[in-house]
């Protein structure tokens, strides 16, 4: 025979017991494996409750019950009784009691009111009106198992309804797939262990099949107590001072966490800013911490401080006065200071008493008909002090207090004599009231006197007329707030705002349009552009540098088909520039992108591209001006002369240097399908490919006759159509051979 073994596994507060081994069953099959038992906590009618269910565990998948017997305690008779019901019997009446009840499962009751709370023994399937187990003839007497306890006569037993009935089969309702419902029990929470034994008839569930008996022990494990404390706030913590009770599950108001640092206001953060031990809302309430703001939180830990001084024992009598001052004390608020004097002294004298006088002020009388000679308690006298007085007096951050006896009055006389003053109030330190209002800068902030963007518990109005910040765009907001809700913009990363008076930035908060900033920008002014695609601009007369801040890729001026890009047609003071656009969708007579006449232009690290003129250059058309293109790409451009670009002298010279630049794939109707030059062009490291001209070359078309002239430098062409250059030109020794 084994040894018995028995093991237990805790699920989120189920206790379940599978008990193997020490069992008497006949060798012709093993498909009874032991009892389970699960627990559970529950509470009824104030009765603290645990709920065992025992289990017959198979391995087979027919497996069936048909009786259990020779039910019996091992742990003594004390393991019988004590056992709760809650049936709907006629001598119970559903009410929970463990003097009455049955442990017949058909006369449970209520699934929901009843059944969870009562005690019964089944053959499987869950107690119901339809159960059908039955008592055997062991339980005795006339009542048979209308009884709360069990008989202590180890024989007592149950079985199952006659016929097919399959309630004690795995898998059958109120079983489970591999356990059979045996019984449920019902006891007081925190009970001690009590253990049993029990056999079991049972068979494979196919017709025919022999009989076959177990008997096994099973036992039922109390759940583990706990130390619960009072809470009289319902926050969720405790106090023990309040009270503790021991039990399986919480008492009504207590809970398992202890140590409520206000146990009269919930709390249930325990917020303690000032570390005293005294919950925050405590302290509030009992007027030991200001709350100016209404936050709940001290006024302490938001700048202010508590003031709690006070002098060592001074003696003092006859024309010997005592004096004490109090340094280095900041302003008061919120409530008025208070003096003490605590003296102990022979002031029992009708004419006896002391003046106490305050920076060397009118003084107080104290103690005049209310002293004692050397009292075993000291004398004690409170002067309240106006708030204003207070600080008109500490202005300078010192109190001189004199306490000068008058009478027969001698602190000599008295053991431990002497006079002690104390000084107590809501400090206002200069540092958490920037302003010098007398008010409490967090205060201001949190009732909306003031207001604080920044969450620096420093008043924007003081930050402002410190200079530690800005507020560049008039709005009464910091910009570094306006950043933060986004309602202004930094596009230049330069830490100012778009929009503040000397930028000049294009999108974000700053200027809608490129034309707008461009009329506002003063001679020799950069204007930043932020990604996006912009309307056309004229530069005339403007000596400024247009920059786009995200690159030609995603900056764009758009022509939409009817307008020229760029235009320029008046000389400016300085240089006038554009770097880093895409300059597409421009149409005009001359210059579908950009235009120049009479003016000069410097166009770097852009792309042109997908831009038409009636007449001369599809891309640019300079007449009688200048300009320098440098790391460029002009792309698919037509015109009737000059595709991607058109150079005219008329009267005055003209001119185009390009350099590091790709000109492809531009078309004319008539001559210079890439260039059509009639001025000066140079270029330097320029490939000119796939271009296509209706006649003449296809790459550079160029003029003969004064002013003009083709200079080219390191350049390519190839694939231009009908011929790659035609007219003068001079070229480098190294170019290669077109």
């Amino acid at each position: 025979m084994m040894m018995a073994r028995t093991t237990f596994g805790r699920v989120g507060g189920v206790v379940a017991g599978v008990v193997a081994g020490a069992w008497c069953a006949r060798p012709a099959e093993a498909d009874f494996v032991g009892y389970v038992v699960t627990s559970s906590l529950a509470t009824h009618a104030g009765q603290q409750l645990v709920v065992h269910t025992l289990w017959a565990r198979f391995n087979g998948p027919t497996d069936t019950v048909s009786n259990a017997f020779n039910f019996a305690s091992t742990s003594g008779d004390a393991a019988l009784v004590g056992f709760w019901h809650k049936d709907n019997t006629s001598y119970n009446s559903g009410v929970l009691s463990q003097e009455f009840g049955t442990w017949n499962p058909s006369q449970t009751g209520s699934n929901t009111a009843n059944r969870p709370f009562d005690s019964y023994l089944t053959v499987g399937g869950q107690a119901s009106g339809t159960n059908t187990s039955n008592a055997d003839p062991s339980w005795g007497g006339p009542l048979s198992w209308n009884r709360a306890d069990l008989p202590n006569n180890g024989t007592i037993g149950w079985f199952g309804g006659s016929g097919p009935n399959q309630q004690g089969r795995v898998g059958q309702a109120g079983n489970t797939a591999t356990d059979v419902r045996l019984g449920q029990f019902v006891l007081s929470a925190c009970e001690g262990l009590r253990t049993f034994t029990l056999t079991i008839g049972y068979y494979n569930g196919v017709p025919g099949s022999g009989m076959r008996f177990a008997t096994g022990p099973f036992e039922f494990v109390p759940l583990p107590s706990t130390l619960y404390y009072r809470d009289i706030d319902g926050d969720g913590i405790g106090l023990a001072a309040d009270g503790t009770q021991v039990g399986c599950v919480p008492p009504a108001g207590y809970v398992v966490a202890d140590g409520d640092n206000c146990a009269s206001i919930p709390n249930p953060n325990q917020a303690d800013c000032n570390s005293n031990g005294i919950g925050d809302v405590c302290d509030i309430a009992s007027a030991l911490s200001l709350d100016c703001d209404g936050d709940s939180v001290p006024d302490e830990c938001e700048g202010a401080s508590i003031v709690s001084l006070g002098s060592p024992l001074m003696p003092f009598g006859g024309a010997q006065f005592a004096q004490h001052a109090f340094t280095a004390i900041p302003a008061a608020y919120g409530r008025q200071p208070v003096l003490t004097i605590e003296a102990r002294a022979d002031l029992g004298g009708a004419t006896d008493g002391v003046l106490v006088s305050l920076d060397g002020g009118a003084p107080t009388t104290l103690f005049v008909n209310d002293g004692t000679d050397c009292p075993v308690g000291a004398d004690t006298a409170m002067i309240t002090l106006p708030i204003a007085d207070f600080n008109a007096l500490a202005a300078d951050g010192t109190l001189t207090v004199r306490v000068t006896p008058f009478g027969a009055v001698s602190s000599a006389s008295c053991t431990e004599g002497g006079v002690r003053v104390k000084l107590d109030y809501a400090g206002l330190p200069a540092s958490s009231d920037c302003n010098g209002n007398g008010q409490l800068d967090s205060c201001e902030i949190g009732t909306g006197a003031e207001q604080d963007c920044n969450g620096n518990i420093v008043p924007d109005s003081c930050e402002l007329a410190a200079g530690s910040a800005t507020d560049c765009n008039g709005n009464g907001r910091l910009d570094s707030c306006d950043l933060a809700v986004g309602s202004s913009t930094d596009l230049d990363g330069n830490g100012v705002l778009d929009d503040c008076a000397g930028e000049y930035i294009v999108g974000g908060s700053g200027f809608a349009t490129i034309q707008a900033a461009v009329q506002a920008a003063p001679s020799g002014a950069t204007v930043l552009v932020g990604a996006g695609t912009y309307a056309p601009v004229d530069l005339s007369g403007k000596a400024v540098t247009l920059q786009s801040l995200a690159g030609a890729a995603q900056t764009v001026i758009d022509g939409g088909g009817t307008q020229r890009c760029v235009t320029t047609v008046t000389a400016a003071a300085g240089a006038t520039a554009v770097r880093g656009f895409t300059l597409t969708g421009g149409s005009a007579v001359d210059g579908g992108a950009v235009r120049v006449i009479g003016s000069s232009l410097s166009l770097r690290d852009s792309v042109v591209r997908g831009n038409t003129a009636l007449g001369a250059g599809g891309g640019v058309a300079v007449t009688n001006g200048s300009i320098v293109i440098v790391n460029c790409v002009l792309e698919d451009n037509t015109a009737d002369r000059g595709g991607a670009l058109f150079v005219e002298r008329v009267g005055a010279p003209s001119s185009a240097i390009v350099r590091d630049t790709v000109i492809l794939q531009n078309s004319s109707v008539q001559t210079g399908g890439g260039i059509h030059n009639r001025g000066q062009v140079t270029l330097e490291r320029v490939t000119l490919s796939g271009n296509d001209a209706g006649t003449g070359a296809g790459g550079l078309w160029s003029n003969q006759g004064p002013g003009v002239s083709a200079l080219l430098l390191d350049s390519t062409f190839c694939l231009n159509s009908p011929v790659n250059i035609e007219g003068p030109y001079e070229e480098d020794p190294d170019a290669p051979a077109s």
